[in-house]
C-alpha cells in the first residue's frame, strides 16, 4: 500500500476495520438506551405502590414522564440491535476486528479462549504472544 492510500489517523497507521466502527456505534446506542431506561426506572420505582395502578400497561405506553423515557430507551435498544445485525454480516478486515467480534460474541469467558485472544492482541500490536 502506498503512502497516499493509507489512513494516517487509523490506529497503528493502518486502515480501520469497519467492524470496530460498528461495535463502537452499537455500544454508543446501547449506552444511550440504558441511560433512558435507568432514568425511567428511577422515576417509576420512586412511585412506590402508586405504580400498581399502571399494572399491565406496556412500559412505553405509561404516562409522562415514564412512557416517553421507556419509548426512547426502546428506540435506542432497537437501533443497537440493527447495528449488531450489521456486525454479524460484516467480515473483519483486521486481526483487531476479528478479536473485537469474538469478544462481542462472548467468547472471552473461557480461559483458553482468553489466552488465545491475548496472544492475538499482542501479535496484532506487533509484539510476540
Amino acid at each position: 500500500m502506498s503512502a497516499p492510500d493509507r489512513d494516517l489517523f487509523a490506529l497503528g497507521g493502518y486502515e480501520t476495520d469497519p467492524v470496530l466502527d460498528l461495535i463502537a456505534e452499537e455500544a454508543r446506542l446501547l449506552a444511550i438506551g440504558c441511560d433512558f431506561r435507568h432514568r425511567a426506572d428511577v422515576a417509576w420505582f420512586a412511585l412506590g405502590d402508586e405504580r400498581l395502578r399502571f399494572r399491565g400497561i406496556a412500559e412505553e405506553d405509561r404516562p409522562d414522564p415514564f412512557g416517553p423515557l421507556y419509548a426512547q430507551a426502546q428506540e435506542y435498544e432497537e437501533a443497537a440491535g440493527e447495528v449488531l445485525d450489521e456486525i454479524k454480516r460484516t467480515a473483519p478486515t483486521t486481526i483487531e476486528g476479528a478479536i473485537a467480534q469474538l469478544a462481542l460474541a462472548g467468547y472471552e469467558t473461557d480461559e483458553l479462549v482468553q489466552m488465545a485472544l491475548a496472544g492475538l492482541r499482542a501479535i496484532a500490536k506487533g509484539g510476540a504472544a
